[in-house]
């Protein structure tokens, strides 16, 4: 899907780890009030660090503070978050924010895996303006598939006599692209 910026990236991203989490507690009979979400220390001031003086979180430690209502992972040792949740048989995607090295990580390190190749990977947001070539507000979300994307976030609307299936924050995009 493509979107207008890097923050609307991860938030449309963390929204539907969020509601799909949510139907499957809500399917289970369980409480979906108090999700847990455990980030990098990267992550800007308004969330709560892993922990202090790090400045990436450790595989075992992150996977050890999953809980129950834990909903997503962000862009670390991802191949070995996924083995953890595997080995724990904990049901929990990974979002990979991938907007800073996502594109060039598969370049420069072939054989570092954080992508689709890894089954508990739901979700990646790349950059596709960091490295020049195209306009800035050029991103997007790809899902791995539409179950990781729940359809009551989706609006399906007729746009110039076409029907189109949106999932924004909002409708309006820059007008840079307009020639």
């Amino acid at each position: 899907m493509s979107i207008g910026g890097h923050s609307e990236a991860i938030m449309l991203a963390t929204l539907a780890v969020k509601k799909g989490w949510q139907n499957k507690r809500k399917a289970a009979g369980n409480d979906c009030s108090r999700p847990n979400l455990i980030m990098n220390s990267a992550v800007q001031e308004k969330y709560v660090y892993c922990t202090n003086g790090r400045y990436v979180i450790d595989p075992v430690e992150a996977v050890n503070l999953v809980d129950e209502n834990t909903i997503g992972r962000e862009y670390e040792d991802a191949k070995k978050i996924n083995g953890l949740l595997i080995n724990k048989n904990i049901d929990c995607p990974i979002h990979v924010d991938a907007a800073s090295g996502g594109f060039i990580a598969l370049f420069v390190n072939p054989n570092f895996i954080w992508d689709f190749r890894l089954p508990k990977v739901g979700s990646i947001n790349p950059s596709s303006h960091k490295y020049g070539l195209v306009y800035p507000g050029v991103f997007r979300v790809v899902w791995r598939s539409s179950e990781f994307l729940p359809q009551e976030l989706v609006f399906n609307i007729n746009y110039l006599c076409a029907d189109q299936a949106i999932f924004t924050l909002n409708f309006s995009k820059g007008a840079s692209q307009v020639i």
